[in-house]
């Protein structure tokens, strides 16, 4: 017969003591890891468990892998409170990455049936037919707010300012190229479509705004400040010191049919420095879309216009004199209008966050088509590089 051990029974208690703690502590454990899943699992359930929006089946299936996944996390709590002691854990293991994989399927069908019922302009170029009779993406309520991350920061604006100010975002470390977003609103509301560019093209995102501004030299219309006009020389001395591989503004002004002089004498400024990526203004409606929607009960017609209204019948550049040989153009115009009428929504997304600026939501899904642009630019720029 074993003898056992004798220790003084203060030691007795404190193993006693720590084995409780460590007990405890691995119940806590387990029940956080258990609480974790389902919440995760329980936020992608809330969002796509709307039936009128996913109908009956979709709903089924994924309130099904949610429930799966709450009850595996249940079972693996029970089972391993009421066996701890046997240290059996890799049955709990396989249990928890089980309820990963889960996680993960859940994930996965949540982004499909997004892609499926707002796929934004992805309805165009992939050719989507979008689920009708559901809400659109965005309430008219936050609508006004769907816009670009870093309007929230103070460095990155200079309204009414003649300082530069600049606030980076992308790969910030070591990237193959820069891109300097510049001037005002118009080009600002582009960012959100550059933005995941930048990490599978390599490049950093130099943020150089000022709203209610333009890259330009003259204000004729007299719709700009002094302050405007200042920063923009100051602009143009700060790009020519660090020369960015390409600057991105906009190449129009609303349905003009011709490009600024002012747009011109900027981007020869930039000659032997940078390469100017000048994507084409946007339509504009002829009141703020979010407020006609809601007075037209969601009605998309009663809110879209004649193209031929909201954009000029002729491609600006087309009609220009001695554009810089440093000039790459970009027109999307087809992702907001067909050949007769410009929108107010495409594929359940609404276009814009008032009467002319675009809303974030939707610029994003334009990153596809915008895409061979800069990869083109930052070809050019190479050229200038050497």
């Amino acid at each position: 017969m074993m003898q056992q051990q004798w220790r003084p029974p203060f030691i007795g208690a404190g193993v006693q003591l720590y084995s409780t703690k460590q007990m405890y502590a691995q119940i806590i454990y387990v029940l956080f890891i258990s609480l974790t899943i389902s919440f995760y699992t329980t936020q992608y359930v809330t969002r796509a468990s709307y039936a009128q929006r996913i109908g009956v089946l979709e709903c089924i299936l994924v309130i099904l892998a949610a429930l799966c996944l709450l009850t595996l996390s249940i079972i693996g709590l029970i089972w391993y409170t009421r066996h701890l002691h046997e240290a059996q854990r890799p049955f709990w293991w396989t249990l928890l990455l089980l309820s990963l994989l889960l996680a993960q399927y859940v994930q996965y069908e949540q982004a499909e049936i997004q892609k499926s019922l707002y796929p934004g302009a992805a309805a165009i170029y992939n050719d989507i037919t979008p689920r009708d009779n559901i809400p659109f993406y965005q309430s008219y309520e936050d609508v006004i707010l769907d816009r670009p991350v870093f309007y929230q920061y103070d460095q990155c604006q200079a309204m009414y300012l003649v300082e530069i100010r600049k606030c980076s975002y992308g790969v910030v470390d070591d990237p193959d190229y820069v891109l300097a977003l510049v001037a005002g609103s118009h080009s600002a509301h582009w960012f959100p479509a550059i933005e995941p560019l930048a990490e599978e093209l390599n490049f950093r995102i130099d943020i150089y705004n000022h709203d209610g501004c333009r890259f330009t030299d003259e204000d004729p219309d007299g719709h700009l400040t002094e302050q405007c006009i200042e920063w923009n020389a100051n602009l143009i001395n700060v790009l020519k010191q660090n020369p960015p591989d390409v600057v991105f503004t906009t190449a129009s002004l609303n349905k003009r049919n011709y490009v600024p002089r002012g747009y011109i004498r900027q981007w020869e400024r930039l000659e032997g420095y940078s390469t100017v990526f000048a994507i084409r203004d946007t339509p504009r409606m002829n009141e703020p879309t979010p407020a006609c929607l809601q007075q037209h009960n969601d009605e998309i017609e009663p809110c879209s216009m004649p193209r031929d209204e909201a954009l000029s019948r002729e491609v600006p550049w087309e009609n220009a004199d001695n554009i810089p040989s440093n000039v790459v153009f970009g027109d999307l115009s087809d992702y907001f209008c067909d050949d007769t009428t410009c929108y107010p929504v495409i594929g359940n997304i609404l276009i814009y966050r008032d009467q002319h600026h675009l809303t974030s939501s939707y610029v994003k899904t334009l990153a596809p088509v915008l895409r061979p642009y800069l990869v083109e630019a930052f070809e050019k720029s190479e050229t200038i590089k050497r």
